[in-house]
């Protein structure tokens, strides 16, 4: 996990940022996304191309999950159904009304642009304090690279109860191995800074809502003592 930065390949005229016609195609090698083919794509990053890919994605990412959210309360309700062959009371069965649907497509794409933007600046600043001397906008529209097509096979996988979150989850760790290699270039750091880079935020997070877990218990404990 040491080896030498992957540096960007330059060129004395800059081949400018892609038509965004030619970005979904870059999706479908998403498995053929190695450190020389970021570096081929970092001179060609847009900012537009960035949000643009970010939000169609999501689009159709918080559209699938819709999907399964109906597929999982209708699963939900008929293993209610089977566990209770006499009957079962309406309001225990969980429903969603066509406000709520709308509410909760709302959130979800709202949360995922704005968690998309705030997680690449985390591991931007990461990467700056591992010695790193990208831009954030190459950085950003690399990781869109990665996200877009993840993000739209999640959502698809999502809609198979119980087996989707955990193919899911392999998908999760891939994205964070492309998301190394493209740091890796865009900074020009070794494989081992880059990967403390990526892993750092999440490091945090962790130990944070370890800490709000535990700070929440101890409350929990000492107003049962009061009481």
């Amino acid at each position: 996990m040491n080896q030498e930065p992957f540096p960007i390949e330059q060129s004395q005229t800059s081949p400018g940022p892609r038509p965004f016609s030619e970005i979904p195609p870059l999706w479908l090698k998403i498995f053929q996304m190695t450190e020389g083919f970021f570096a081929q794509e970092a001179p060609r990053y847009s900012n537009v191309n960035t949000f643009i890919a970010i939000l169609i994605s999501t689009v159709i990412a918080a559209s699938l999950g819709v999907i399964a959210q109906f597929t999982t309360t209708s699963f939900q309700n008929a293993l209610l159904k089977n566990l209770y062959p006499g009957g079962i009371q309406e309001s225990l069965m969980p429903s969603f009304g066509f406000g709520e649907i709308i509410l909760l497509w709302i959130t979800v794409l709202v949360i995922t642009i704005v968690a998309f933007y705030f997680s690449a600046g985390l591991v931007y600043l990461a990467a700056r304090l591992m010695g790193g001397s990208g831009s954030y906008g190459v950085q950003a529209y690399l990781f869109s690279l990665v996200s877009a097509p993840l993000g739209i096979v999640s959502g698809l996988l999502a809609i198979i109860p119980c087996l989707g979150p955990l193919v899911s989850l392999g998908f999760s760790i891939y994205a964070l191995v492309l998301q190394v290699r493209a740091v890796k270039v865009v900074h020009n750091l070794t494989s081992g800074k880059a990967a403390g880079a990526v892993l750092l935020p999440i490091a945090l997070l962790f130990v944070g809502l370890c800490c709000l877990y535990i700070i929440g218990v101890a409350v929990f404990l000492n107003m049962n003592r009061t009481f």
